[in-house]
This record gives C-alpha cells, sequence and structure tokens, in this order.
C-alpha cells in the first residue's frame, strides 16, 4: 500500500489540470497531467512524474445523503473526540466541518522521498493553497494549508 493525503477544503472549486501542470512546471518538475473528465470539474487526475509511478488523485463532493466525504470527516471527527481540545484540535474541527470537497492522492509505494523538494510537495501545497484545504496525511496528522502541524496522529491511517 502507499501513503495518501487528504486535502479537505470548504468551497467546490478546484484548478483545471492545465493549471496544475504548469505549477508543477513552474517548480520545475516534469509531471504531465491527465484529468477526466479534462475541464476544471474533474472527479479524478493522474499526474505522471518523469520516470515514476503515477500519483493518482480523487475528488469527491460532499453531496447527496451518503458521499465519501461524510464518511471520512465522521471517522476524523470521532477520533478527534478522544483528543484535549486544543486550538489545534478545535482549527481542526471547523474545518472539517467546513468541508466541502476532499482531493485525495494515493502516492505510490515506491515512491522517492527524499530531503529536497519533491514533485508531491509541490501538488499538495498548490492544490492546498488553491482550494484553502486542511491538509490530513495518513501516519502524520492534519496540517494547515501552510503546512504547520496542528494535530498529530501517527496512528491515525
Amino acid at each position: 500500500m502507499g501513503y495518501r493525503i487528504r486535502l479537505l477544503a470548504p468551497s467546490e472549486d478546484v484548478p483545471a489540470a492545465g493549471q496544475i501542470a504548469a505549477a508543477l512546471r513552474a517548480e520545475g518538475f516534469d509531471a504531465p497531467v491527465a484529468a477526466a473528465p479534462a475541464d476544471a470539474g474533474w472527479e479524478s487526475l493522474t499526474v505522471h512524474p518523469a520516470g515514476q509511478e503515477p500519483i493518482r488523485v480523487q475528488r469527491s463532493l460532499r453531496r447527496g445523503e451518503e458521499n465519501r466525504v461524510d464518511e471520512e470527516v465522521d471517522a476524523f471527527l470521532d477520533e478527534l473526540l478522544d483528543l484535549d481540545q486544543t486550538p489545534g484540535v478545535q482549527q481542526v474541527e471547523d474545518a472539517l466541518r467546513r468541508a466541502r470537497q476532499m482531493i485525495v492522492l494515493d502516492v505510490p509505494e515506491e515512491f522517492p522521498w527524499g530531503a529536497g523538494r519533491t514533485v508531491v510537495d509541490a501538488l499538495v501545497e498548490y492544490l492546498a493553497d488553491a482550494t484553502e484545504a486542511l491538509i490530513q496525511a495518513d501516519g502524520e496528522g492534519f496540517y494547515d494549508r501552510m503546512g504547520e502541524l496542528l494535530v498529530p496522529m501517527e496512528w491515525l491511517e
């Protein structure tokens, strides 16, 4: 199994695949992006870093009675109930309740994490900034969109 990063955003807006590809190129990454459907309303996209396994991205909206966003948010809120009420926990709870969409990055297990900035770092930062999202990284916890750790949750995956 790979590594999963979730972005929980307060709006349903998302940059188009072309904008994402341009942002990655501007950061110096050769990583073509393919989306379906191929417009700003994409539901899935794939980032193809040169010489690496692709990074798959799924987007879900918080619509209807049963949806993936509600399921994930409810599970996270249940876990947060067991923690002391710190400003970070309160900020995460507020962001989860406001979330209108969830963007999930599935990073391959073989992804070459290194000491330097990676295409995943650039992708997460761009999407978080563009959507004003809260970031949740499995095995780590919740981060604000600036990358500051709000609530460590090493055991949560």
